[in-house]
């Protein structure tokens, strides 16, 4: 389907600009788990913006340090991001076929604020049928679905947080997240204190909620040490070829 392509590639520009040493220290295992495309601004931020915010509210007790992100992981995070936008827009637009919503989407290129005109005020036409229909639900109801569609862990505290980060976001924090370029440390670490709340979570209780995940964390990360030894040794007979032949 385009529209996973076209989600694919949203991600790749959220990786290539999160700076890399916390992207492999914290913000791997935040994206993964919580780091959607859906949410009030541009697909990309929204990966980045919900990514941070995982990260803030949901702080694992020991941090993985992972180096890359397979293939089938990836793949699913596509897919879970994809059946949040799609059920955004079908628990706000309730006359909206699968099919039309899915038409919504392609046409917007998976930009919520593009797709729904009611979407935080946007000032953007509304793509095909949604120029003619009224929400049935609130923002929130929808964010909600959406993130119980993506299996987000906490669905309630992401829609809530979604509904009014806009407001967190305003002034130097939203010119970093869109302005496209690469982010610093210094620039995550201030958009994440715009987000932490006035208690932060106990990392001990938060990972009571993946106790059910342990094991395919472990494989996965065991399957992520084989593919980066078996990537070093072909870079190293790659090179050693190289310096024979020269």
């Amino acid at each position: 389907m385009a529209l996973l392509d076209t989600i694919r590639g949203f991600y790749l520009q959220a990786l290539a600009r999160l700076p890399r040493h916390e992207l492999r220290t914290r913000y791997h295992r935040s994206l993964l788990r919580g780091g959607y495309c859906y949410g009030p601004l541009d697909p990309v931020s929204n990966i980045i913006l919900n990514t941070i915010w995982f990260d803030v509210m949901f702080p694992a007790a020991q941090q993985p340090v992972l180096d890359m992100i397979g293939p089938n992981s990836l793949t699913r995070l596509e897919s879970r991001s994809f059946y949040g936008l799609a059920s955004f827009l079908q628990t706000r637009y309730h006359n909206l076929s699968e099919h039309e919503v899915v038409q919504c989407l392609v046409a917007c290129c998976g930009y919520l604020p593009r797709a729904d005109r009611n979407l935080d005020n946007a000032a953007i036409p509304s793509a095909g049928k949604l120029e003619q229909q009224r929400p049935c639900t609130s923002t929130q109801e929808a964010y909600e679905a959406a993130a119980t569609a993506a299996w987000h862990c906490d669905p309630e505290a992401q829609a809530v947080f979604l509904s009014s980060c806009k407001a967190m976001m305003q002034g130097p924090a939203l010119s970093l997240l869109q302005s496209g370029d690469r982010l610093t440390s210094e620039n995550v670490q201030y958009i994440a204190s715009l987000l932490s709340p006035k208690q932060r979570p106990t990392p001990e209780r938060i990972e009571k909620l993946y106790d059910a995940v342990i094991g395919g964390k472990m494989r996965s990360e065991a399957q992520q040490r084989r593919v980066s030894r078996k990537v070093e040794a072909a870079l190293g007979k790659h090179f050693l070829q190289d310096g024979v032949g020269n």
